[in-house]
């Protein structure tokens, strides 16, 4: 039986929530079904999650899928869970179980097994952080096998 403390104050189905800064859209956040606690002062979504990421600009800069979310409503952080793919505009993609977005900090990071895909490299490890738009990252643990020769990258980054 459930208590009081576990019913959600609020149940919406096909839902928006619009995370903003200085009137610019940060994130946009629907998924299918969407339960509300007040006194946890959180949100949470399932069904169908889809995130649109926003730089400072409100250009938008990459879209997240995942399986289940929830948006801290303090700090309007976001929470990733089960099957997360982040799609970058630059063409990178970012694989993993779980991520966390810091509005604050405007980065994901993640503290569990990622794999990032490039059109030059596939890349993993454990530990994840970068910018929404996934041009400025690093994975804290690395591991994986480039073909690329050390000269051919180095050439790529001047």
């Amino acid at each position: 039986i459930e208590t009081k403390k576990d019913i959600p104050d609020h149940q919406s189905w096909n839902s928006t929530i619009v995370i903003s800064r200085n009137g610019l859209n940060r994130a946009i956040v629907k998924s299918g079904h969407l339960w509300k606690f007040n006194n946890k002062q959180l949100t949470f979504m399932d069904q169908q999650v889809h995130v649109d990421f926003f730089d400072k600009f409100g250009v938008n800069t990459s879209h997240l899928l995942c399986k289940r979310a929830e948006v801290d409503e303090i700090k309007n952080n976001l929470y990733a869970y089960g099957n997360v793919v982040v799609i970058s505009d630059s063409g990178i993609t970012l694989y993993t179980e779980q991520l966390q977005w810091i509005k604050d900090e405007e980065k994901i990071i993640s503290d569990t097994l990622v794999k990032l895909v490039s059109e030059l490299d596939t890349l993993t490890g454990i530990g994840f952080e970068s910018d929404a738009g996934l041009e400025n990252w690093v994975i804290l643990k690395p591991a994986g096998v480039t073909k690329r020769e050390l000269e051919e990258i180095k050439k790529e980054n001047e």
